[in-house]
Protein backbone atom coordinates (compact mmCIF):
# COMPACT_ATOMS: atom_id res chain seq x y z
CA UNK A 1 0.00 0.00 0.00
CA UNK A 2 1.17 4.13 -1.02
CA UNK A 3 1.68 5.84 2.22
CA UNK A 4 -1.39 7.64 2.49
CA UNK A 5 -2.13 10.64 4.70
CA UNK A 6 -5.70 11.88 6.32
CA UNK A 7 -6.36 14.39 3.28
CA UNK A 8 -4.17 12.80 0.52
CA UNK A 9 -5.65 13.27 -3.19
CA UNK A 10 -6.39 9.35 -4.50
CA UNK A 11 -7.24 9.07 -8.32
CA UNK A 12 -10.50 6.99 -8.42
CA UNK A 13 -10.73 6.75 -11.55
CA UNK A 14 -11.34 3.69 -12.43
CA UNK A 15 -12.91 2.20 -15.79
CA UNK A 16 -14.00 -1.27 -16.15
CA UNK A 17 -11.73 -3.35 -18.75
CA UNK A 18 -13.38 -5.73 -20.98
CA UNK A 19 -11.87 -9.31 -20.98
CA UNK A 20 -12.21 -12.82 -21.88
CA UNK A 21 -10.80 -15.38 -19.87
CA UNK A 22 -9.64 -18.37 -20.65
CA UNK A 23 -10.85 -21.97 -20.50
CA UNK A 24 -8.82 -24.79 -18.44
CA UNK A 25 -7.30 -26.90 -21.98
CA UNK A 26 -8.80 -30.52 -21.44
CA UNK A 27 -6.58 -33.22 -20.38
CA UNK A 28 -4.53 -35.44 -23.46
CA UNK A 29 -3.63 -39.20 -22.80
CA UNK A 30 -0.08 -37.57 -22.22
CA UNK A 31 -0.64 -34.76 -19.73
CA UNK A 32 -3.44 -36.59 -17.66
CA UNK A 33 -0.90 -39.36 -17.36
CA UNK A 34 1.51 -36.85 -15.87
CA UNK A 35 -0.69 -35.39 -13.81
CA UNK A 36 -1.85 -38.88 -12.21
CA UNK A 37 2.12 -39.24 -11.80
CA UNK A 38 2.81 -36.38 -9.59
CA UNK A 39 -0.51 -34.21 -8.66
CA UNK A 40 1.40 -32.02 -6.68
CA UNK A 41 4.09 -30.57 -9.10
CA UNK A 42 2.09 -27.70 -10.23
CA UNK A 43 1.66 -26.58 -6.13
CA UNK A 44 5.33 -26.01 -6.12
CA UNK A 45 6.13 -22.27 -7.40
CA UNK A 46 9.71 -22.66 -7.59
CA UNK A 47 11.26 -22.39 -11.55
CA UNK A 48 14.37 -24.25 -12.02
CA UNK A 49 16.46 -24.32 -14.58
CA UNK A 50 16.87 -27.64 -16.64
CA UNK A 51 13.26 -28.18 -15.84
CA UNK A 52 13.00 -31.40 -17.42
CA UNK A 53 15.85 -32.93 -15.31
CA UNK A 54 14.26 -31.70 -11.89
CA UNK A 55 10.70 -32.87 -13.15
CA UNK A 56 11.75 -36.57 -14.43
CA UNK A 57 13.75 -36.80 -10.51
CA UNK A 58 10.38 -35.38 -9.35
CA UNK A 59 8.47 -37.43 -10.65
CA UNK A 60 10.28 -40.04 -9.42
CA UNK A 61 10.30 -39.08 -6.00
CA UNK A 62 6.52 -38.49 -5.94
CA UNK A 63 5.80 -42.25 -6.95
CA UNK A 64 8.75 -43.46 -4.18
CA UNK A 65 6.66 -41.15 -1.35
CA UNK A 66 3.28 -42.99 -2.85
CA UNK A 67 1.98 -39.20 -3.87
CA UNK A 68 0.71 -40.27 -7.38
CA UNK A 69 -2.75 -41.08 -8.43
CA UNK A 70 -2.87 -44.79 -8.77
CA UNK A 71 0.08 -46.68 -9.96
CA UNK A 72 1.44 -47.68 -13.53
CA UNK A 73 -0.67 -51.02 -13.09
CA UNK A 74 -3.97 -49.27 -11.80
CA UNK A 75 -4.37 -46.17 -13.94
CA UNK A 76 -5.31 -47.51 -17.18
CA UNK A 77 -8.00 -49.53 -15.61
CA UNK A 78 -9.52 -46.63 -14.07
CA UNK A 79 -9.17 -44.56 -17.18
CA UNK A 80 -11.05 -47.18 -18.68
CA UNK A 81 -13.93 -47.87 -16.55
CA UNK A 82 -14.48 -44.17 -16.06
CA UNK A 83 -15.07 -44.06 -19.62
CA UNK A 84 -17.02 -47.56 -19.96
CA UNK A 85 -19.35 -45.75 -17.43
CA UNK A 86 -19.32 -42.46 -19.46
CA UNK A 87 -18.07 -40.28 -16.97
CA UNK A 88 -15.57 -38.93 -19.48
CA UNK A 89 -14.83 -39.44 -23.13
CA UNK A 90 -11.15 -39.78 -25.27
CA UNK A 91 -11.10 -38.01 -28.83
CA UNK A 92 -8.31 -37.51 -30.86
CA UNK A 93 -5.74 -37.92 -27.84
CA UNK A 94 -8.39 -35.51 -25.92
CA UNK A 95 -10.42 -36.36 -22.59
CA UNK A 96 -14.03 -34.35 -22.23
CA UNK A 97 -15.82 -35.03 -18.99
CA UNK A 98 -19.41 -35.95 -20.32
CA UNK A 99 -23.30 -35.56 -18.39
CA UNK A 100 -22.96 -38.15 -16.31
CA UNK A 101 -19.71 -37.13 -14.44
CA UNK A 102 -20.58 -34.18 -14.42
CA UNK A 103 -23.86 -35.50 -12.06
CA UNK A 104 -20.87 -37.87 -10.36
CA UNK A 105 -19.04 -34.70 -8.96
CA UNK A 106 -22.65 -32.70 -8.24
CA UNK A 107 -24.02 -35.37 -5.67
CA UNK A 108 -20.52 -36.12 -4.25
CA UNK A 109 -20.22 -32.58 -3.60
CA UNK A 110 -24.22 -32.65 -2.30
CA UNK A 111 -23.25 -35.90 0.15
CA UNK A 112 -19.95 -33.91 1.03
CA UNK A 113 -17.89 -36.69 0.15
CA UNK A 114 -14.62 -35.54 -0.25
CA UNK A 115 -12.33 -37.49 -2.87
CA UNK A 116 -9.82 -35.01 -3.48
CA UNK A 117 -5.96 -35.57 -4.62
CA UNK A 118 -4.85 -34.92 -1.21
CA UNK A 119 -7.02 -37.75 0.92
CA UNK A 120 -6.07 -40.28 -2.11
CA UNK A 121 -2.52 -39.57 -2.22
CA UNK A 122 -2.32 -40.51 1.34
CA UNK A 123 -3.76 -43.52 0.78
CA UNK A 124 -1.29 -44.11 -1.61
CA UNK A 125 1.40 -43.14 0.46
CA UNK A 126 0.43 -45.90 3.03
CA UNK A 127 0.60 -48.78 0.82
CA UNK A 128 4.05 -47.19 -0.17
CA UNK A 129 5.01 -47.99 3.29
CA UNK A 130 3.76 -51.28 3.19
CA UNK A 131 5.76 -51.93 0.66
CA UNK A 132 9.06 -50.41 2.40
CA UNK A 133 8.00 -52.13 5.24
CA UNK A 134 7.35 -49.43 7.17
CA UNK A 135 4.01 -50.34 8.32
CA UNK A 136 1.52 -53.86 7.76
CA UNK A 137 -0.90 -54.23 5.74
CA UNK A 138 -3.13 -54.17 8.68
CA UNK A 139 -2.23 -50.44 9.56
CA UNK A 140 -3.20 -49.65 5.83
CA UNK A 141 -6.36 -51.64 6.13
CA UNK A 142 -7.04 -49.81 8.93
CA UNK A 143 -6.36 -46.47 7.25
CA UNK A 144 -8.55 -46.83 4.20
CA UNK A 145 -11.68 -48.54 6.81
CA UNK A 146 -11.15 -44.86 8.55
CA UNK A 147 -11.48 -43.33 5.52
CA UNK A 148 -14.88 -44.92 4.70
CA UNK A 149 -16.24 -45.08 7.89
CA UNK A 150 -15.98 -41.42 8.07
CA UNK A 151 -18.05 -40.91 4.73
CA UNK A 152 -21.05 -43.02 6.86
CA UNK A 153 -20.26 -42.09 10.27
CA UNK A 154 -24.10 -40.35 11.32
CA UNK A 155 -23.47 -38.79 15.08
CA UNK A 156 -27.16 -38.35 15.56
CA UNK A 157 -30.04 -39.66 13.85
CA UNK A 158 -29.00 -41.44 10.30
CA UNK A 159 -32.32 -39.60 9.09
CA UNK A 160 -31.35 -36.31 10.07
CA UNK A 161 -28.13 -36.17 9.07
CA UNK A 162 -28.46 -38.86 6.05
CA UNK A 163 -27.13 -36.97 2.37
CA UNK A 164 -27.67 -40.26 0.47
CA UNK A 165 -29.65 -39.03 -2.46
CA UNK A 166 -29.71 -43.10 -3.62
CA UNK A 167 -29.16 -43.71 -7.72
CA UNK A 168 -30.65 -42.53 -10.99
CA UNK A 169 -33.67 -44.78 -11.62
CA UNK A 170 -34.32 -45.41 -8.14
CA UNK A 171 -37.86 -45.61 -6.90
CA UNK A 172 -38.91 -43.98 -4.18
CA UNK A 173 -42.31 -44.76 -4.07
CA UNK A 174 -45.83 -43.72 -5.58
CA UNK A 175 -46.80 -40.23 -6.92
CA UNK A 176 -49.61 -39.13 -4.35
CA UNK A 177 -51.31 -37.32 -7.68
CA UNK A 178 -51.17 -39.74 -10.45
CA UNK A 179 -50.15 -43.20 -8.46
CA UNK A 180 -47.06 -43.74 -10.74
CA UNK A 181 -43.60 -44.78 -9.81
CA UNK A 182 -41.56 -41.63 -8.65
CA UNK A 183 -37.77 -41.99 -9.23
CA UNK A 184 -34.53 -40.66 -8.87
CA UNK A 185 -33.55 -38.26 -11.74
CA UNK A 186 -30.42 -36.35 -11.98
CA UNK A 187 -31.60 -32.95 -9.88
CA UNK A 188 -34.80 -33.83 -8.50
CA UNK A 189 -37.12 -37.16 -7.58
CA UNK A 190 -40.06 -36.69 -9.73
CA UNK A 191 -42.99 -38.89 -11.13
CA UNK A 192 -42.01 -41.57 -13.91
CA UNK A 193 -45.25 -39.97 -15.90
CA UNK A 194 -43.75 -36.92 -16.42
CA UNK A 195 -44.82 -36.03 -19.45
CA UNK A 196 -48.39 -35.68 -17.58
CA UNK A 197 -47.39 -35.30 -14.29
CA UNK A 198 -45.13 -32.83 -12.97
CA UNK A 199 -44.86 -33.60 -9.41
CA UNK A 200 -41.81 -33.52 -8.27
CA UNK A 201 -39.31 -33.46 -4.94
CA UNK A 202 -36.22 -31.55 -5.09
CA UNK A 203 -32.90 -33.38 -4.13
CA UNK A 204 -31.78 -29.69 -2.79
CA UNK A 205 -33.71 -27.94 -0.68
CA UNK A 206 -32.31 -24.13 0.78
CA UNK A 207 -28.79 -25.57 0.03
CA UNK A 208 -29.53 -28.86 2.27
CA UNK A 209 -29.74 -32.16 0.31
CA UNK A 210 -32.76 -33.97 1.15
CA UNK A 211 -31.99 -37.68 1.12
CA UNK A 212 -33.57 -40.90 -0.80
CA UNK A 213 -34.64 -42.13 2.88
CA UNK A 214 -36.40 -38.61 3.70
CA UNK A 215 -38.34 -38.58 0.14
CA UNK A 216 -39.41 -42.08 0.80
CA UNK A 217 -40.61 -41.30 4.43
CA UNK A 218 -41.99 -38.16 2.66
CA UNK A 219 -43.94 -40.21 0.09
CA UNK A 220 -45.30 -42.80 2.36
CA UNK A 221 -45.87 -40.56 5.57
CA UNK A 222 -46.86 -37.31 4.76
CA UNK A 223 -43.51 -36.39 6.06
CA UNK A 224 -39.73 -36.47 7.05
CA UNK A 225 -37.88 -36.53 9.70
CA UNK A 226 -36.49 -33.07 11.42
CA UNK A 227 -33.65 -32.30 8.99
CA UNK A 228 -30.68 -29.94 10.27
CA UNK A 229 -28.77 -27.61 8.33
CA UNK A 230 -31.02 -25.45 5.77
CA UNK A 231 -29.99 -22.49 5.23
CA UNK A 232 -32.44 -19.42 4.90
CA UNK A 233 -31.88 -16.53 2.43
CA UNK A 234 -30.65 -14.48 4.88
CA UNK A 235 -28.05 -16.84 5.87
CA UNK A 236 -29.01 -18.45 8.91
CA UNK A 237 -29.11 -22.28 9.51
CA UNK A 238 -32.25 -24.04 10.55
CA UNK A 239 -34.10 -27.24 11.47
CA UNK A 240 -37.53 -28.48 10.40
CA UNK A 241 -39.62 -31.04 8.78
CA UNK A 242 -40.82 -31.44 5.30
CA UNK A 243 -44.45 -32.32 4.75
CA UNK A 244 -46.70 -32.66 1.46
CA UNK A 245 -49.58 -30.67 1.46
CA UNK A 246 -51.19 -31.30 -1.67
CA UNK A 247 -48.72 -31.70 -4.72
CA UNK A 248 -46.64 -29.28 -2.73
CA UNK A 249 -43.69 -29.80 -0.24
CA UNK A 250 -43.80 -27.29 2.74
CA UNK A 251 -41.42 -26.52 5.95
CA UNK A 252 -43.09 -27.92 9.14
CA UNK A 253 -41.98 -26.15 12.29
CA UNK A 254 -44.54 -27.49 14.39
CA UNK A 255 -42.33 -30.36 15.69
Amino acid sequence: MPNLNIGDEVNIDFKPKEKETTPPKHYTIETLNNYLKNPFKEDKKEQIEKEEEIDDMEDYKAIFEGLELGTEATRTGIINNARKSEYISLKKDVYTILPNGEFLIESLIQMEISMDKYKTSELGKALKKVYRSEITIDDSIFLACQEIQEIFNFKSSPLELDKDTGFFGDVIGKCPLCGNDVIKNRYNYGCRNYKECKFKISTSICNRVVSKNNAIMLLKEGYTSKIDGFISKNGKPFAAKLKLEQDKVVFDFNT
